[in-house]
C-alpha cells in the first residue's frame, strides 16, 4: 500500500483510511447524491463522478505525507464511484419500461462485476511484484484515473432520458421516510462491516 510503502504509515493508518476515509463520506453524502441525480440528470451526475474519481485517483499522486488529503483523495475515489454507479443505474433504469427495469438494472450489475473481476486484477498485475516502488503506484493511479475517463468520454453519446418517463423528484425529507419505512437494517450493518 502507498501508505505503507511510502508514507511511513502502518497496517492501522491503511485500515482507518480504507475504513474511515471514503464509506463514511459514501454513507453521509448518499442522500444528496440522489437529490445531484434529480437535479442534474443522470447522465450530468455519471460525467461528475467519473470527474471526481478521476480526481481522487490523481490525487492520490501528490501525496507526500499521512495528513486529511490522503481522506480527501479517498473519499474523492469512493464518492467518485458512489456517484457514477448510482447515476449509470439510474440512467439505465430511466431508459426501459417500468416491466423490464430489473433486468436493466441486473444487466448493469453483471456489468460492474466485470469491473469489480479485471480491477483488482489490474492492481495485483501493477504491485505483485516483490519489491515496489513509487513508479509502480503512479502506474496505478495514472491506469485508474485514465481508465474512468473512457465512459467520461462516451456518456455525451448517449441519449438523454425519453420526457415522458419523468418523475417526481425526491427530497431529503422523503428519502429519510423511505429508509425508515424499508430499513435495510441487516443489509447495512454488514455492508459497514
Amino acid at each position: 500500500m502507498l501508505c505503507r510503502s511510502f508514507l511511513d504509515g502502518t497496517v492501522d493508518d491503511v485500515g482507518w483510511i480504507v475504513g474511515i476515509g471514503g464509506p463514511l463520506a459514501g454513507i453521509v453524502l448518499r442522500p444528496w447524491i440522489g437529490e445531484l441525480i434529480n437535479r442534474l440528470g443522470a447522465r450530468s451526475t455519471w460525467a461528475f463522478g467519473c470527474v471526481v474519481f478521476a480526481s481522487g485517483s490523481i490525487g492520490s499522486l501528490f501525496l507526500d505525507q499521512l495528513d486529511w488529503k490522503i481522506y480527501f483523495v479517498r473519499s474523492c475515489i469512493v464518492v467518485g464511484a458512489a456517484l457514477a454507479f448510482a447515476s449509470s443505474l439510474t440512467y439505465v433504469t430511466q431508459r426501459y419500461p417500468i416491466h423490464r427495469r430489473t433486468e436493466a438494472s441486473g444487466i448493469m450489475g453483471a456489468g460492474g462485476f466485470v469491473g469489480m473481476i479485471f480491477g483488482p486484477l489490474t492492481g495485483d498485475l501493477l504491485l505483485g511484484g516483490v519489491e515496489r516502488s513509487r513508479g509502480d503506484f503512479t502506474t496505478l493511479f495514472i491506469t485508474a484515473g485514465v481508465a474512468i475517463l473512457i465512459p467520461l468520454l462516451l456518456i455525451p453519446l448517449m441519449e438523454p432520458r425519453p420526457p415522458d418517463n419523468r418523475e417526481a423528484p425526491v427530497r431529503l425529507r422523503e428519502f429519510v421516510s423511505t429508509v425508515r419505512r424499508y430499513w435495510p437494517g441487516t443489509i447495512l450493518f454488514v455492508n459497514l462491516v
